[in-house]
Formats: C-alpha cells, sequence, structure tokens
C-alpha cells in the first residue's frame, strides 16, 4: 500500500504524496512546531502489545491557520493571488470542454468570491472523516456529499473526481477545493475566523519510520531565498525593529535578516540617511537579487535622502519606506530658540523611538529639539530628546510585558506593519 504524507487542515487534505516527501512545506512552519499526532497509519495494537511508543511514528508540524497565514502572505500568497489562480484555473478547464459540455459547465462556473463563499461557509472542523462503504452507491454519495449540495459545486472542475473518487465527507470537499493550490485554499480558508484556531498539519512521521524520508528533511522555518534583508539608518533602529519582530511577531521573526557590521569585537557604526540612500543605489547597481527593505527616518534628513532615491527604477526585490505619519505626531512637544511648544514633527523629526512608549511615567517627558535647516526641503531638522533612554527600556521588555498591556505598543505595532506591508509588495512579484 505505501505510506503516505499529507498537508491537512483538521480533516481536510490539501496535499497527498506516497513513499515520497513529495511537496516541501518546512517554511510555513517554526522549530516549535514538531509535535506528536495519531495517525491512522499506525498500528497502535501492535505498540500496546510490544510495550513500546509509537511517539517518533506520530511525529508531526502542527501549526494554527491563524499563524501561519503571515507566513504564507511573505511567501506571495494573498486573495489576488488565490484570485488569479483560481481565474488561471477555471479558464484551462473551459479551454479544454468539449462542445457538448460548454452550455452546461462554462456559463454555470462560480466567480471567485461565489467559490470563496461556497468553502467558507462552514468550519473546516464540523468536516466528518467517517468512511462511507459504497454498498449502495447513489445512496452512500448522499451521505458522502453531506451538506455540499450547492448545485455551483457541480460546476467546479474538480466535481467529477469528488463525485467518483471520495469515502467521506471531508475527502469529498478535499477534491472539490483540489484543482488549486493548498496555499492559496489556506488564504480563502482564513477568511472564516472560525477557522484561524484550525490545525494545518503535515505529518512525517510513518514516511520517515518507513525509511522514504529522513527526519533532517523536515527542518522548518523559511529558507535562504526567502528572507528579507532590513536596512535602517543606524543600529539602534535595527535593534529595536529586531526586538518588536522578534517578541511580537514571533510566527514569522526567522523571515528576516539585519546587517550586523560588528567584526573582531570592532564596533562599525552603522548607516545615517546619506549613507543609507548610497547602501540602496549601490544594490541597485550591483542587481543585489536578496528580497530588501530600506527604512528612513520620517525626518527632514529622511525625506531628503528619500527623495534622491528613483522608485521607478527599484528592482522588484527592493523596497524603501519612510516611518509612518502619525495624526499624534501633528501636536508634538518641541523645543527651540522660541522656547517650549507644540508642533507637527511628521516628516521633520521623526525617529524609530517616537513609536516607543513615551509616557510611562518614568522617563522624562518627551519633546523633540529643534537642532538644523535643511535648505532643500526648507525643513526645521529636529530629534527627541532622550530617545536611548526610550530605545533601552524598549529592548528590555520581555514578550509577557509586552503582551499583558503594561507597555504600549500600538504605535511600534503601526510601523511594523507598515513594514511588512512593503515587504507583501516583494512576495507578490
Amino acid at each position: 500500500m505505501g505510506t503516505e504524507i499529507t498537508l491537512r487542515i483538521e480533516n481536510i487534505t490539501l496535499t497527498y504524496s506516497k513513499n515520497d516527501i513529495g511537496d516541501d512545506h518546512s517554511s510555513i512552519f517554526q522549530e516549535k512546531d514538531h509535535m506528536p499526532v495519531t495517525s491512522d497509519q499506525i498500528n497502535y495494537d501492535y505498540f500496546k502489545e510490544a510495550g513500546k511508543s509509537p511517539g517518533h511514528m506520530e511525529a508531526a508540524l502542527v501549526r494554527s491557520l491563524k499563524e501561519i497565514k503571515p507566513r504564507l502572505k511573505l511567501l506571495g500568497f494573498n486573495l489576488q493571488h488565490a484570485e488569479d489562480e483560481y481565474n488561471k484555473k477555471i479558464k484551462e478547464a473551459d479551454d479544454n470542454l468539449i462542445y457538448e459540455e460548454i452550455d452546461f459547465n462554462k456559463k454555470e462556473r462560480p466567480t471567485f468570491t461565489e467559490f470563496c463563499k461556497l468553502i467558507t461557509q462552514r468550519p473546516v472542523s464540523s468536516f466528518s472523516d467517517e468512511y462511507i462503504d459504497y454498498e449502495d452507491q447513489e445512496k452512500e454519495m448522499y451521505k458522502i456529499r453531506g451538506r455540499l449540495t450547492n448545485c455551483k459545486f457541480k460546476s467546479l472542475p474538480s466535481f467529477e473526481r469528488a463525485e467518483a473518487d471520495s469515502y467521506s465527507e471531508s475527502s469529498y470537499f478535499s477534491y472539490l477545493i483540489g484543482f488549486i493550490d493548498p496555499y492559496s485554499i489556506l488564504i480563502i480558508l482564513a477568511e472564516n475566523e472560525e477557522n484561524l484556531e484550525a490545525r494545518v498539519i503535515w505529518q512525517y512521521g510513518p514516511l520517515v519510520y518507513a525509511g522514504w524520508a529522513s527526519k533532517s528533511d523536515f527542518i522548518s522555518g523559511s529558507n535562504r531565498n526567502e528572507k528579507f534583508l532590513l536596512l535602517t539608518e543606524g543600529k539602534s533602529d535595527t535593534k529595536i525593529i529586531k526586538h518588536a519582530l522578534e517578541n511580537l511577531y514571533p510566527e514569522i521573526y526567522d523571515f528576516f535578516n539585519f546587517i550586523d557590521l560588528d567584526i573582531n569585537g570592532i564596533n562599525h557604526p552603522f548607516f545615517k540617511a546619506s549613507e543609507l540612500a548610497k547602501l540602496v543605489k549601490s544594490l541597485v547597481t550591483m542587481d543585489i537579487q536578496n528580497k530588501t527593505v530600506a527604512i528612513f527616518d520620517n525626518d527632514a534628513e529622511g525625506n531628503e535622502q528619500y527623495e534622491t532615491i528613483n522608485t521607478d527604477k527599484l528592482p522588484e526585490n527592493i523596497q524603501i519606506m519612510l516611518l509612518p505619519k502619525l495624526s499624534e505626531f501633528n501636536n508634538f512637544p518641541t523645543i527651540g530658540p522660541d522656547g517650549e511648544s507644540y508642533g507637527d514633527i511628521n516628516g521633520k523629526a521623526v525617529a524609530i523611538e517616537c513609536f516607543l512608549d513615551l509616557d510611562s511615567g518614568e522617563e522624562p517627558k518627551a519633546k523633540v529639539r529643534w537642532n538644523s535647516y535643511k535648505k532643500k526641503v526648507g525643513l526645521y531638522q529636529g530629534a527627541l530628546d532622550s530617545k536611548e533612554t526610550y530605545s533601552n527600556k524598549f529592548c528590555k521588555q520581555t514578550r509577557e510585558s509586552l503582551m499583558d498591556g503594561s507597555y504600549d505598543t500600538r504605535k511600534i505595532k503601526i510601523l511594523i506593519d507598515a513594514l511588512l506591508e512593503k515587504c507583501y509588495l516583494i512576495s507578490k512579484q
């Protein structure tokens, strides 16, 4: 019979391979996701009689759809990608129809929106995997179809195979959706909030036990060519972004690399805005293939250097961004030659430290100090006073303290979300 390996969400099979690893799904999991899962390929009576544990055969990678979704997006899978693929598969199916079938099938195809509604109308956990015999095919097919009786299903390219090969309600659903990429299916299923806690399972234990694969084939995490290189104006900026990703977005942290110029114990300085702009231009000239995002401060200097880069000539794998504008920066405490006041620091003095918790009561009152005038952009340049104090406090926070509400993470999450949008733009290419 051979040994099977599947990627599934609960009882819904998304991919299938026999006596071979098949498609590699290690990138959608992390090392913490290795855990045992019961399998119908294991003879539990044998292990019970032998007084042994089947644990090694139950080995699997398991992760909730909620945690997998952002990883899929960084790999380039989103609803637009799913729609493009769906329309492509439908066109291929239509092109292959013989003349007699056209009137019945082609005009009845569900739109992508209708398809999404069809497959998300029920949570995946509700599908039964009870095996149904074929003693009376017509009667048993009624059971197999279960509640999947919408007439729109009949015009899917996979309908005939579902009718012919299914043996349970869950297998019927698996065949119906099996004509498009499994990651696109996961993205669609994630639109139903009831599916977000559903388990996505890639069980490799039986395959390794049977000798068709090695445990080393299932080292999880993002691959080298899937990672993003993040560039900032300074070492403190990198430290803050790294700490935020590691503790607030641990489900995707392994997708990111950072430049570290500490060589042989010598602390080499990172970039200021002008050096970061030069680096980006150099990377473009060298035609570097790394997925890269450069992050400029939203101050006068950052805006000036940002404007020197011709975004129209950036390759698809490189994106640049300014720190986001926030409405609360429109009326921010400042100090200058005319004393203390309130002013708009967007585009003039927004550094990454401005996105940290500035109002914990322990630090000095946050304020921006105006220090120079930039003729090219016609703006004063400012800097946040005591910014090292805010940076050091943030980097001492644990994952628990950042998650329990004792530290205000709202602004830093806005920044990271803006960064992720740039990463998604690269991944979509």
